[in-house]
Parts: structure tokens; C-alpha cells; sequence
């Protein structure tokens, strides 16, 4: 998944919105139609973002209630606030990343989005990088640090083939 720290960032922001920011909204002392106002907003860009990932699942769920915001702003009174209310009282914002979150840990791995920092490097840029040290470093501390070099290139065996129990299973 290429833009990996972006993507971490919106699904951060989203679940932090989902346990806080929801709760704040609800909160609130504007009144109900601006509140169903402002949640449409946020739910329209949530899908738009989530949308650039492919996430089908999360959109789809976040156009269903979308839908649903728009049927409630469409209402003649808005000052009648049970719609809205039953919305926020039933809402688990959460729940709806949870199916895609499954598939992309699925294959790209648990640790995903638990990495805070990591690094794409080009093979071509490692190879540069082991050229150089070969042409300026003496050959006993070149071949100290040529494995390290060596280890970024090439995936471990158990970490290749770890998907396949599970394929085979299912």
C-alpha cells in the first residue's frame, strides 16, 4: 500500500474521532441541525479518504448512514432531535473500519500499523549504498556490515510462506 503513513494518519484521526469527537459533537450546545450538519461534513470526508484507499467496506457503511444524516437534515423540524439522538446513542463508528482492517492486516501483516517508522528502500538504493561501502571501507568492517545490507535485500522464508496455512485452511 503505497502513502502508508498517510493512510495510518486517517485511520488514526478516524478512530480518534469515533471515540472523542463524536462524543464532543454530541455534547455540544449548537443546535441539533447544525450538529447533523457537521457530522454529515465529517462522515462525507471520512468517505471521500477512505474511498482514495479502496477501502469498499468502510465506504460503503459511511454512504449508509450519510444517506441516513441527509434523510434526518431533510426532515421539516429539525428541532425535533429524536432521530439524531437515537443515531448517537447507537453508533459504533469503529466496528465499521473493522472488516477491511482485517483484510489489509490479513496481508500486509499485524505489525502494520503498529510500525511507527518505516522506511521504503529502493534495491537499487541498497546496492549503491553496499557499492560504496565496498569502495571506501577496508574489506575486514566491509564484510561486518555487508550481511546487514544483505538482510534488507531479501525477505526470511518464514515470512514469505506465512500466508499459506491460512489459505490453505480456508
Amino acid at each position: 500500500m503505497s502513502h502508508r503513513d498517510d493512510f495510518v494518519d486517517l485511520i488514526n484521526e478516524y478512530k480518534e474521532y469515533a471515540i472523542h469527537g463524536l462524543k464532543e459533537l454530541h455534547e455540544s450546545t449548537i443546535p441539533c441541525s447544525q450538529k447533523c450538519t457537521e457530522l454529515f461534513r465529517v462522515i462525507h470526508n471520512f468517505k471521500g479518504n477512505f474511498s482514495q484507499y479502496d477501502l469498499t467496506n468502510t465506504v460503503e457503511k459511511l454512504h449508509f448512514f450519510e444517506d441516513y444524516l441527509s434523510d434526518v437534515m431533510d426532515q421539516d423540524s429539525m428541532d425535533d432531535a429524536s432521530g439524531y439522538c437515537v443515531t448517537f446513542e447507537t453508533l459504533d463508528m469503529l466496528e465499521w473500519i473493522d472488516e477491511d482492517m482485517s483484510v489489509i492486516t490479513y496481508y500486509l501483516g499485524e505489525d502494520y500499523f503498529d510500525s511507527k517508522y518505516v522506511y521504503r528502500v529502493d534495491r537499487e538504493q541498497l546496492d549503491a549504498i553496499d557499492e560504496k561501502m565496498r569502495d571506501i571501507l577496508p574489506p575486514q568492517e566491509y564484510q561486518q556490515i555487508s550481511p546487514l545490507i544483505k538482510g534488507l535485500k531479501h525477505l526470511e522464508m518464514n515470512k514469505l510462506i506465512s500466508v499459506y496455512p491460512t489459505m490453505l485452511i480456508n
